[in-house]
């Protein structure tokens, strides 16, 4: 059972700790901050110009990037479990790219990277067409969890304050973090297991 289903995972937010190399970033180029990512626009969160931002990027796209406690709870249970995984994101060629590719390399996951949300989107709902079996797609972006979903794929939303404030009339599976492996682990066993909703924390069950 378990060769018939696979696992596509975002990178950042999901596994890696963005909001950490994000602020880092920015007290290496600026100076004293930190902060919380609310929304998309970094740039705004963080109150720096766009010149400062693009060194800020620079920045982090040159620096290992650390996996999630529970990012590394995810990895560690889909390479103990041989469950068929790929991490796909958006990102540019950089040390940070390397490094994490070097690390993913080591835990077995292949990674695939893209130039645009678009071609990343696109990729998944290919995979979730053409492969065989059934695919479960993590995610903290919430238009393209909201947007894969709609479209068939069973898709967690892992919780995060950019996008805390979105559920209406949804498809996908909202998740805390720590929630996350044990899903999975119910989802490959085809077990029913009990989660809160990281919103009103009434529990469902795994469906």
């Amino acid at each position: 059972m378990r060769g018939e289903k696979k696992i596509y995972t975002d990178v950042d937010g999901v596994l890696l700790n963005m909001n950490k190399a994000f602020w880092g970033a920015v007290q290496k180029v600026v100076g004293p901050a930190w902060g919380t990512v609310e929304h998309w626009d970094y740039r705004q969160t963080a109150g720096i110009s766009e010149q400062k931002e693009k060194e800020v990027w620079k920045e982090i796209w040159n620096t290992p990037l650390e996996l999630f406690p529970c990012g590394r709870d995810i990895v560690e249970y889909i390479r103990k479990n041989e469950i068929p995984a790929m991490a796909v994101s958006v990102r540019p060629e950089g040390e940070a790219f390397k490094a994490a590719k070097r690390d993913f390399h080591k835990l077995r996951m292949d990674w695939q990277t893209f130039g645009s949300h678009k071609t990343k989107e696109a990729f998944v709902l290919r995979r979730a067409e053409f492969d065989p079996g059934e695919i479960l797609y993590i995610e903290d972006n919430w238009g393209m969890a909201d947007r894969v979903s709609r479209a068939g794929v069973k898709t967690i939303l892992v919780n995060q304050p950019y996008n805390s404030s979105k559920d209406l009339d949804v498809k996908y599976i909202r998740l805390l973090h720590h929630e996350v492996a044990p899903y999975i682990h119910a989802w490959v066993n085809e077990e029913v297991y009990g989660y809160q909703d990281s919103n009103s924390r009434r529990t469902y069950p795994v469906s």
